[in-house]
This record gives C-alpha cells, sequence and structure tokens, in this order.
C-alpha cells in the first residue's frame, strides 16, 4: 500500500504584493516505520515546484517561473521499503477496539532473527515471540478487546545476542468501535407524514458491526416531548429500518430523531411544518470571477420549474455586504425568461481581512412568475477574491496500481474553474534525500498543458505492493419518462450485500436541503477522526443500477403512457401519485451479485433525485457518488397550484397551469370536478353543480392560466379533480386538499403546587372545563409532571408566548428566557450540555437581532423603522441587564462596551430629582408611571454588577427618590417594583414597601394573590423576588402557589413582560426551595380506572413526566403520596365556531373600488372595545389571513389612514405564506378608529 503526505506552499507576487496561499492537499498515514540497517541507502524523493513571478496574474497568458512543491512518499507494507540490508517494523500507530492489530516485519538481512513484539498498555498485555526469516517479509497479528483512553505500547526486541534491535513506539488509542449514519426519507415534513428513516452502523473498516445487536432510537418533537421510542432496535446487517406516522397536529419546528448505544449517540434533526412544494427552483452565481480590487459584482439569476422549463417573471436582486440583512445599498429589478444578468457598481472596495483570501457578500434574489404570481426568494453568499487563480496538486485516481505509474500533476485554474496558463513552460526540481545526506537536485522541464495541469515525473510502485480493490458503476440508461411509467432496476453487487435506494422530489430541496447525510464525503468526514490512511476510508461495493422502459406492444403500451387513441380521443390517464419520495427500498442479494426489480414511476411532473448505498460483511460500505437525476414530462400536461389548506366556506381561487409543447395551437378545456358533492362553485355561470369547464386557447410551446373559484363544504381531506382535453391530448389530476374548520382555538390549563414538606398523601379532583359545542377532532388533553418548576418552561423555551418578533421587546423574548433558564441549569448543576448548547446558541442568535434595535447614542429602540428609531428608557434597562447577564455564558461574544454606552445613555437621561421618565415610545403601560420606571432602572443598575459602579452618583440620586417618595406609593405595581429595587440593596425602605404590598393582597388558603388586571402576575413577581431578598423562601410559598395557576400550558405568562419577571421569579424561588427529599408517587386516574403512575426521586427530578388524556374525560384524579415539591398541570385545548369567540375589538374589512381580480386592496379597520379596568390597550396586532393562494405583495404597500391623532401607526410587519401581522398601535385609545390600507 503506498501512502504519502504533501504540503504546498505558494509564494510569489503581484505587482509587488506578496500572494501567499497555503493548502493541505493529503494527510500521512497513521502508520510508523522503524528500521536497522547495515548501510544507508533509503531514499525520499522531494519535488520542488516553480515558484510564481510578479506580473503572472495577467491573463490569457500565465508567466511562471518557480512554484514550491514538497512530497514525501512512505512505501508501506511491502518488500521494497528499505531495500538494503535491514530489519524493519512497520505497524499502525492506531490502536482500536475489538480490530485486529497488525505488525509487518521486513528482514532483508542474511540471516534469520529471533524477535520478542510486547503490545502492552491499560488492560492490556500480549506478547509472542517469532523467528523472522531472512529476506522475507511476515505479519504478526494480536486480538484487540477493550481499548480505553489510556497510554499504550508497542515493545520489539531482538533475542539473537548478534542482532541489535529494541524499540519502544507509543501507540495513539482510539476507544471507538463504530460509527452510526442515520438516513432519512427527506429533510421536512407535514404533519401526517409518513416518515420513513434507515440507522447504519459501520465499524472503522466501514463494515456492518458485528458485536452489536440492537441500539435505542427515540423520536423527539420541537419541545422535547418524546413521540415514540425503540428500545430495542434489532440490527440486521448493520441496519434498522422502520416507519413512523407523524401526528395531524404536531408541535412545529425542529424534530430530532435520536440513536444510542453504550459508546456512541447519533441526533439527525428535521423539521416539521405545514408547506406547499415550490414548483421552480432559483439559481444565482458570479458571471465573472468576482475580485476584491474591481468596484463591480456581475452575477447570473437562472430560474426554471422543476420539471425543466423556464421561468419568465420579474426577478429583484439585492445587495447586502453583511449577513444581517439591512437597508440594500444596491437594488435592481428587471423583467427576465429563464436567465438574466445584473452588473453592480459599487463605491467601494470589497473589504479583505489581511489574513482571508476571500470575503462574502450576500444576495438576496426574489422571482414572481408571471402567471400565477408566485414568489420564491432565495439569500446566498457570494464568494469575492483577493486574487484570480487557484493551484492544485491533484492525483490520477485515489489509489495506486503495484507496478504501474503513479503520475502527480499540478492543475492552473481561475477561480471560475477554467484552465489558466496553457503552453507556458515551467522548470521542476527534484530533490532526492539519501537519509541524512545532503538533497541532491535535478530539474524537470515541463509545460502547461491546453487543460491547465503541469505533469511531474511518473512514481511507479513496486509490485509487491498491496492494491486496494476499488471498482463502482452505477447509470440510468433513460433520463426522461412518462407519469406511471414503469422503472426497472438492476442491481450488481457483492452477494453478501444489503443494498438500499432513496429517491426525493427535486422541489422538496427547496424547502430544505439538508437531505442526505450518508454520503461519501460526511463518511470520509466522520472516518478522519478515526486516524485511517489517506485512501478512501470505505469500499465501493460494486454498485451498479440500470434503469430501462419495459417493452409493451400496441396498445397496452399506448394505453399504459396515454398515447393511445379510441375513437380519435386519447385514452385518459388520471394521475393521482404525488409523492415527495420514492424509491424507499431495499434489497439483500442473498448470494447473487445481480437482483433486478422495478417500480412505478410518481405522476409528478418534476425532476428526481436517486441515491443508494450497500453494505457488505466482507467488503464493507459502498455509496453512489453523486444522486442520479431524472425527469418525468409530457408534451401536454396540468399542474395545479393549490394552497396547503383552506377553511371551510371561505372562497378559495384553484390555479391551473397548463402546459402545451407539441407546437401546434390548440383549443382546451379545462374542467374542474365536485366529486362527492364536496365544494360548492363560486360563479353563477351554470347550473351543473357537479363541474365547470372553461376553454382556452392554448398556443404551442408555452403555458395558460386558469382559475376556478370555489367554497368547500366539509372538513377534512376533499378531492380536487382537473381535466384539460383538447384534440390530439388530455391530461387529468386528482390531487387531496386540506379543509380546516372555520374556527376559534382555546386553551386552558389547571395548574397545582405540590408542597409535601413530610411524608403524607393528598388527594384532589380536577375539572376539564370544555365547552359542549367543540368541532370533531379538535379536542387534545395533557397531563404534565414537572417537579422543578422550571422543566415545562424550558422544555418549551421558544414558545413561551406566541408573538412576533419583528420589534425589539418582542426580540427580547428569544433572549431573556434562555438567559434565565441557562443561569438556573448552570446554578442547579443539570448536567444537559445538549440544551445548554442550544440555548446558547438562540442567545447568540437573539444577541446579534437585539443589535439590529441599537442606536448610535447606545440605546436601544422598539422599532426598526427609521421613523421610529428613538432611544427608549424601558427597553434600554431591560436590553443592558439581560446582555451583562447573558456575557458569562457565551465568552467574547458580548462587549462590555454595549453595556456601558447603554447605562452611559440612562445615566444622561436622568431627571435632576433622580427619577427616570420615559423618553421615547411608551412601550410598557405599568412603566408609564415615573416611580415604577425609576425603579426598574435602578434595579438594572444594580444587576449589571461592577459595570455600574461609575454610576454610583446616579444609582444614589435614585435610591433617594424612591424612599423619599415611598411613603405616598398607592398603586401596587409602583410599590411592588420599588421594593424590588429598594431590595437589591438591602434597604429598610424596601421592607416597608412590602410590607405594603402584602397588605393589599388576598389570601384564600395556601394562596395569596393580587387582583389588578393585566398586572398581576407581574406584581406577585416581584414581591416573590423581594421576598426572597428580606425572608426565607418558605414566606414566599403562598404567592408561588398562585403564580403556578397563572402560567400557560407552554409554562410561560399572559404577557411578555410577566413571561420575564415570572420565569426569574419561579428560578429563584426552584434554586432556594429545592430539596434533597424527592419521593412521592402520583396516581393519575379517569373514569375511576387507574391511568398513570409517575414516580419522582432525586434521579428524575429535574424532567418533565407527561402522558395523554383522552378527549372523552372530564375530569381527572390526582392523588400524591410521598414527600417532595414541585406543580402539576393538566392542559387542554379545543375549538370552537368563531361567533362564539369573545371581542375585545371592532374590527371591519372593505375592499376597495380599485380592486380587480388579479389584485385586491384592502382597508382593515379596528377600535378598541375599552373594558371597565382599562383607558388603553397595550400593543395591538391586527392579523390579516389572505384567501387561499393569495400573497401580500410587499409590506411597503401597507399604509396608515390614520389622521388627526397622534398615534403610532405600523411599525414593523411579519409576514408568513399565508398570513401578514402588523403591531398596530401601543396606546390605542377607545375613541380611536385606526385603518390601514
Amino acid at each position: 500500500m503506498l501512502n504519502y503526505l504533501a504540503r504546498r506552499h505558494l509564494y510569489g507576487t503581484r505587482t509587488g504584493s506578496p500572494f501567499p496561499v497555503w493548502t493541505s492537499l493529503l494527510r500521512a498515514d497513521d502508520q510508523f516505520c522503524v528500521e536497522r540497517r547495515r548501510r544507508n541507502s533509503r531514499i525520499r524523493l522531494v519535488v520542488l515546484n516553480p515558484r510564481l513571478e510578479s506580473g503572472f496574474l495577467k491573463m490569457p497568458r500565465l508567466r511562471l517561473d518557480r512554484l514550491w512543491f514538497l512530497i514525501v512518499l512512505v512505501w508501506g507494507s511491502m518488500i521494497g521499503l528499505c531495500q538494503s540490508q535491514s530489519l524493519s517494523i512497520l505497524g499502525q500507530k492506531t490502536i482500536r477496539p475489538f480490530a485486529p492489530y497488525t505488525v509487518s516485519i521486513t528482514n532483508t538481512l542474511s540471516k534469520d532473527v529471533q524477535l520478542e513484539i510486547l503490545l502492552y498498555g491499560s488492560d492490556l498485555d500480549d506478547k509472542q515471540t517469532i523467528k523472522a526469516k531472512r529476506e522475507s517479509e511476515q505479519r504478526i497479528t494480536f486480538e484487540t478487546k477493550h481499548v480505553t483512553d489510556g497510554e499504550y505500547h508497542l515493545s520489539i526486541r531482538s533475542l539473537d545476542h548478534s542482532v541489535s534491535f529494541r524499540e519502544d513506539i507509543e501507540l495513539i488509542s482510539d476507544p471507538r468501535v463504530f460509527s452510526i449514519f442515520i438516513q432519512i426519507d427527506k429533510p421536512v415534513y407535514k404533519p401526517g407524514d409518513m416518515m420513513h428513516f434507515r440507522v447504519i452502523v459501520i465499524d472503522s473498516d466501514t463494515r456492518p458491526v458485528t458485536n452489536l445487536s440492537y441500539v435505542t432510537v427515540g423520536l423527539k418533537d420541537s419541545t422535547d416531548t418524546s413521540i415514540r421510542e425503540w428500545q430495542y432496535a434489532k440490527l440486521h446487517n448493520g441496519v434498522f429500518e422502520s416507519a413512523v406516522l407523524l401526528p395531524s397536529s404536531p408541535n412545529l419546528g425542529k424534530w430530532l430523531l435520536t440513536v444510542e448505544s453504550e459508546q456512541v449517540q447519533k441526533i439527525k434533526e428535521f423539521e416539521v411544518k405545514p408547506y406547499v412544494l415550490p414548483k421552480f427552483w432559483i439559481k444565482v452565481y458570479p458571471t465573472e470571477v468576482l475580485l476584491a480590487g474591481k468596484n463591480t459584482i456581475k452575477l447570473t439569476v437562472e430560474s426554471e420549474f422543476t420539471f425543466g422549463r423556464p421561468v419568465a417573471g420579474v426577478v429583484k436582486v439585492d445587495l447586502y455586504f453583511s449577513k444581517i440583512r439591512r437597508n440594500s445599498e444596491h437594488s435592481i429589478s428587471k423583467y427576465f425568461e429563464r436567465m438574466t444578468m445584473f452588473e453592480f457598481f459599487l463605491n467601494e472596495e470589497v473589504d479583505l481581512d489581511d489574513d482571508k483570501e476571500f470575503a462574502d457578500v450576500f444576495v438576496n434574489v426574489t422571482v414572481t412568475e408571471k402567471h400565477t404570481n408566485t414568489t420564491l426568494f432565495i439569500f446566498e453568499p457570494i464568494r469575492v477574491f483577493r486574487d484570480e487563480f487557484d493551484i492544485a496538486l491533484i492525483k490520477p485516481w485515489p489509489m495506486f496500481r503495484p507496478g504501474m505509474p503513479f503520475p502527480l500533476q499540478v492543475s492552473f485554474k481561475d477561480r471560475m474553474g477554467r484552465t489558466a496558463g496553457s503552453g507556458q513552460t515551467v522548470t521542476t526540481r527534484v530533490t532526492y534525500r539519501l537519509n541524512n545526506e545532503e538533497d541532491r537536485e535535478t530539474d524537470i522541464v515541463g509545460t502547461i498543458s491546453s487543460r491547465g495541469l503541469l505533469s511531474l515525473p511518473n512514481i511507479v510502485p513496486p509490485v509487491t505492493a498491496t492494491e486496494m480493490n476499488v471498482q463502482f458503476k452505477i447509470f440510468l440508461d433513460e433520463k426522461k419518462y412518462n407519469p406511471g411509467q414503469e422503472a426497472y432496476i438492476d442491481v450488481e453487487a457483492t452477494s453478501d450485500s444489503y443494498v438500499a435506494f432513496h429517491a426525493i422530489d427535486q422541489s422538496v430541496l427547496l424547502v430544505n436541503d439538508s437531505w442526505n447525510d450518508l454520503t461519501k464525503a460526511n463518511v470520509v468526514k466522520e472516518f478522519d477522526s478515526f486516524g485511517d490512511n489517506e485512501f478512501d476510508p470505505f469500499h465501493s461495493m460494486g454498485l451498479f443500477m440500470q434503469t430501462t422502459s419495459k417493452q409493451d406492444s400496441g396498445t397496452a403500451k399506448l394505453s399504459r403512457y396515454g398515447l393511445g387513441f379510441q375513437n380519435a380521443k386519447e385514452i385518459l390517464h388520471i394521475r393521482t401519485i404525488f409523492p415527495e419520495t420514492w424509491l424507499w427500498q431495499n434489497v439483500s442479494m442473498e448470494g447473487k451479485t445481480d437482483v433486478s426489480f422495478s417500480a412505478q414511476v410518481p405522476d409528478t411532473m418534476t425532476s428526481w433525485l436517486v441515491t443508494g448505498f450497500a453494505l457488505s460483511p466482507t467488503t464493507g460500505l459502498g455509496l453512489i457518488h453523486e444522486p442520479i437525476t431524472f425527469k418525468v414530462e409530457k408534451t401536454f400536461y396540468i399542474v395545479a397550484h393549490l394552497p396547503y389548506s383552506i377553511k371551510r366556506g371561505e372562497v378559495t381561487v384553484i390555479q391551473v397551469m397548463i402546459y402545451n409543447f407539441i407546437g401546434n395551437t390548440l383549443i382546451t378545456d379545462v374542467r374542474l370536478y365536485n366529486k362527492n358533492d364536496e365544494i360548492e362553485f363560486v360563479d353563477q355561470s351554470s347550473s351543473d353543480t357537479m363541474r365547470r369547464t372553461k376553454a382556452v386557447i392554448m398556443p404551442g410551446n408555452s403555458g395558460r392560466q386558469v382559475s376556478f373559484l370555489v367554497k368547500a363544504k366539509k372538513i377534512g381531506e376533499i378531492a380536487v379533480k382537473i381535466e384539460a382535453v383538447n384534440s390530439l391530448k388530455q391530461d387529468s389530476v386528482e390531487h387531496i386538499l386540506r379543509v380546516e374548520p372555520e374556527s376559534y382555538l382555546s386553551s386552558k390549563n389547571e395548574q397545582r403546587y405540590i408542597e409535601h414538606q413530610e411524608y403524607k398523601s393528598t388527594q384532589e379532583n380536577i375539572t376539564i372545563d370544555i365547552p359542549r359545542y367543540t368541532l370533531p377532532g379538535s379536542i387534545e388533553i395533557a397531563f404534565d409532571l414537572d417537579p422543578n418548576f422550571l422543566s415545562i418552561p424550558i422544555k418549551n423555551i421558544n414558545q413561551l408566548m406566541q408573538t412576533p418578533k419583528e420589534y425589539g421587546e418582542a426580540n427580547m423574548l428569544d433572549f431573556v428566557p434562555q438567559v434565565v433558564a441557562l443561569d438556573y441549569l448552570t446554578e442547579s448543576k443539570m448536567d444537559n450540555e445538549n440544551l445548554k448548547n442550544k440555548m446558547i446558541n438562540y442567545i447568540k442568535t437573539g444577541y446579534h437581532n437585539q443589535l439590529k434595535y441599537k442606536l448610535n447614542n447606545g440605546s436601544f429602540c422598539n422599532w426598526e423603522s427609521e421613523e421610529h428609531k428613538k432611544g427608549s428608557i424601558f427597553i434600554t434597562s431591560l436590553v443592558a441587564k439581560s446582555f451583562k447577564i447573558a456575557a458569562k455564558h457565551v465568552d467574547g461574544l458580548i462587549s462590555n462596551e454595549i453595556v456601558e454606552s447603554a447605562l452611559k445613555w440612562l445615566a444622561s437621561n436622568q431627571q435632576s430629582d433622580g427619577s427616570f421618565v420615559e423618553v421615547g415610545d411608551k412601550i410598557h403601560n405599568g412603566l408609564q408611571s415615573k416611580y415604577a420606571l425609576t425603579a426598574y432602572v435602578l434595579a438594572a443598575f444594580l444587576e449589571v454588577g461592577e459595570l455600574a459602579n461609575k454610576y454610583s452618583a446616579n444609582i444614589n440620586s435614585a435610591i433617594e427618590y424612591l424612599v423619599k417618595i415611598h411613603t405616598k406609593l398607592v398603586d401596587p405595581y409602583d410599590l411592588a417594583l420599588t421594593a424590588y429595587a429598594l431590595s437589591l440593596k438591602q434597604h429598610e425602605a424596601g421592607k416597608r414597601c412590602l410590607d405594603n404590598i402584602i397588605e393589599r393582597s388576598n389570601q384564600t388558603g395556601a394562596v395569596r394573590l393580587w387582583n389588578e388586571g393585566p398586572f398581576s402576575t407581574e406584581i406577585g413577581s416581584y414581591v416573590v423576588l423581594t421576598f426572597l431578598q428580606y425572608y426565607p423562601v418558605i414566606e414566599a410559598t403562598p404567592i408561588v402557589n398562585w403564580l403556578t395557576n397563572k402560567r400557560s400550558e407552554t409554562g410561560g405568562f399572559s404577557s411578555i413582560q410577566s413571561t420575564f419577571i415570572g420565569l426569574r421569579a419561579m428560578a429563584q424561588y426552584a434554586l432556594k426551595a429545592s430539596v434533597d427529599a424527592y419521593d412521592y408517587t402520583i396516581t393519575l386516574r379517569w373514569k375511576k380506572l387507574l391511568a398513570k403512575k409517575f414516580n419522582v426521586n432525586r434521579y428524575n427530578a429535574r424532567y418533565t413526566q407527561t402522558t395523554i388524556v383522552p378527549s372523552d374525560v372530564r375530569q381527572v384524579s390526582v392523588e400524591i403520596d410521598g414527600i417532595g415539591i414541585g406543580y402539576y398541570q393538566v392542559a387542554y385545548q379545543y375549538r370552537t365556531e368563531l361567533k362564539d369567540a369573545k371581542h375585545g375589538f371592532d374590527l371591519s374589512l372593505k375592499l376597495m373600488e380599485d380592486s380587480n381580480y388579479r389584485v385586491q386592496n384592502l382597508k382593515v379597520c379596528t377600535k378598541f372595545r375599552k373594558p371597565e379596568s382599562y383607558t388603553t390597550s397595550n400593543l395591538a396586532y391586527v392579523e390579516v389571513f389572505f384567501p387561499s393562494g393569495l400573497h401580500v405583495n410587499n409590506e411597503n404597500a401597507i399604509t396608515d389612514l390614520a389622521s388627526g391623532h397622534k398615534i403610532m401607526s405600523k411599525l414593523s410587519v411579519a409576514m408568513t405564506s399565508h398570513c401578514i401581522v402588523l403591531p398596530m398601535l401601543l396606546c390605542m385609545m377607545p375613541w380611536i378608529t385606526m385603518c390601514l390600507l
């Protein structure tokens, strides 16, 4: 076996400036060589390449003088290693468990030598004595079992007194036995999809693992709730394969599929969300090599339908110099068809770091297709280089062939991959290094070929070397298929192989492209850490796949493909099979080397990607290097554009595109059928209730759009059948469309606090209050047990509140709870590193997002729009203290200067009497009082620690102000915040405020509460934090008991601020109230039957336990027996008719007169309904749900129609595929009607 180490140093100049390049091309094998010889004759070959000369970058010719390359060749596992008379030992540098450890001994002496070879270390001690026969090579193998991280050595010594040989080599231990790979059939799933997956477990030789029979497989949703477990997933030939049906109403977001054994854990992430597959793709790339020294960026944009036809429409390209998209300084829009080019002229050069060869700019490309008005966008990095050329050392193949030349070449290309330097002559210096002697040099003159290659002298391995047998083939004999056509697959592989296939619709990868982890690159990356040699660490299985069309004859063939005629009309093939994945199949070779099977091609008009692998116990893992692509198409066909779902009773647009590539103009009838009387046609053009027909003239090689207006009459899944017929061709499709109820989702939960300070038994019945008239199938009930108060909020950390994150305060909802939870996990010493890392990533994201709201004066605002960028006392205080607390978890990310500049701005806005008043937008109604706001800012200064030392005068002034006025405070919110702020300094006035606010509370049994409207939760939370400063933790328990009942089913509270302070209060209480004695059992019963038992002890007290309750249960009995604390909840939700919902606002919608069929202009007006305890609203949202199939054109089209009132209008917009959310007002007065157009 030939292994080699190559390094490359390139030096040169470009108009006098340095041009350094460093590339690591190959890596050394993890072998060692020890030898003793009688004379020095080992040869090491060093090749020195020409170096770059000044001015060589001018095209089209490439002038070269000298390049430097260093190639060190190490000959391994062959007699020719040391051709002189010597004794040589060649062995693996790495030792692994359950893997044979082999040592190769070469004796070129004229006599036999007796050797003692000892492999020892940790729990290993194995010795062999052999006779190394003269002029021969032999191998010694040690059988290893368990290998740990300890030290291991190989000792070799001669027992022959006439030959002096003693060596002790320190080995590298790698305790890993195998690797796990997870393959899923697609990267994103809809609710209710069937998910297919495979688990592949292979050893370090890429063969199926033999010493492992089972693995544990778990599926968790986005809230970390376990959905399914396979405790004993049995491996067959190293593979476990299964499928699971996802819930029809799942928690959306990132799900995890986890595979575990005693030594290895592997996690695969995928996404669950509603989506509609895009019908076309967008690609953007540089038109020419982009150089930092130029002030132009030229880009090419391409777009095609997934079935291969060009897209025509409007394309807009926005250029950004940062990944954080703000206002684009460069933007161009134009009409295009399939492909177009853009040229941006920059005001200055792209900035490159001194040590970087490139930098990235970012482009956002938006394409609106002209027929359907469908809009897609991509956001891509584009690389800008310092220099124009790339030089690389290449090999002719990954392995050598014994006795055959192994030519090395140098490749010269520009950054676009085009050849450079053709026809130019360079000089290569070859240096021979004979052991420790001086180098001997010789120059070889060569010419760069027309392909940009410079050939170096051939290296010829000896015929005694070991060759890797690598053979790999795969091809499809056809690139295009008709819908429903039978494909025949021929497989050739090793006779004991397990062979698996998988195909995916290219459209799915436009939604999420993290598809296939089982690729050659990923396997190589995995085994890089095993320290294997430079060659591919897995073998090809000789996998061969061939698809051929079954040759039918006569009308049978025509009928199958929809090409036959009967009475001058085509026999219609209805296309009904539209899967997103296909060919999820596997075959066992069962002693054969070739197997054939067939599969029917799906009906989707699209492009498909096919991949696969083979796994053999004898030869290892073989992979398809690149997915094979094929298309499904016809000359005349329908593409239906359907929304993901529609509402029952709403008017829905069914858009149909008909494509005619026959070449002739055809008059075509397009029909929409009402199967099973499930829809109602809106237009009254016909009395036929079962179908609607529209005629359209179809020019050749073009597409036309036809639309139908319908209403769905039933909930669930309905069939949508569409047919297009003309004198020559016809096509028909039948899709399934989801219909959701026009309903209102209500969520409720009943929570109870557990406080067993001693062993005892308690029992309570909880009533589940669900109205009689709910929509069928909409009721969901769950029981959750949380022994440590924070497990449920941590599990739902990103779903505590459903609110858009398009303004400063709401963005902190993705930041502050993560910081609170991470603080709690750290202080409670919970060792969930995966969860901690996940939270740290969210903190980093939230931090970067919040910087969008930072102003130059150090303050932070609530809105990103320029007209409302005004620093807020409240937001700046919140950000400053949150950033400071978070900084300890993300080393080096959050700069102290940001916090200090915020504090400086706050101090500069303090009033002369020590108070603070809001100078920016009034965001929080409770903090409109200067007493509460002063206390809030004071608390922020005190909570940032040493950074506030320089502001002691400001702090003392605020304290004096609050102490002066605290006896006059009557508002409970002012009292609670003042008590908390002063408690941070242990001031007696804080205790007096606490006593005052306690007097204003109500206590019923074990619960203490405040009836202060929307601020009650915040008041109670501040009181808990103040109690923990002055009194024993037990004093706060009645308030915590009440706060427990105020939490939502996700663990959050009713508003953003109450969630912030509520979680913090619960976390601080949980840390101080935690007990060592967790030993209780909860018995859950319904309908007088034992339903579930939960055991809580000190080992599982940090985790949530959950069970699903049947939807027809209306009361559960909870029995608690033992000692410990915690809380439990019964959370449930249901849907009711919209007419039964309570209204807090008046809302009207008007279609403006300038609307038309394609564009609808809406006037939305709303008015706040004033409850008795409110004078103004908090931040209000208007959610405009578009009719299914429609989307908002752009957010700039939204206009505020208010006049004569100084109120905040649209400040930020959050858009989804079917809804737009508008933060309308901050303080909406009940006498004001607010309108948007």
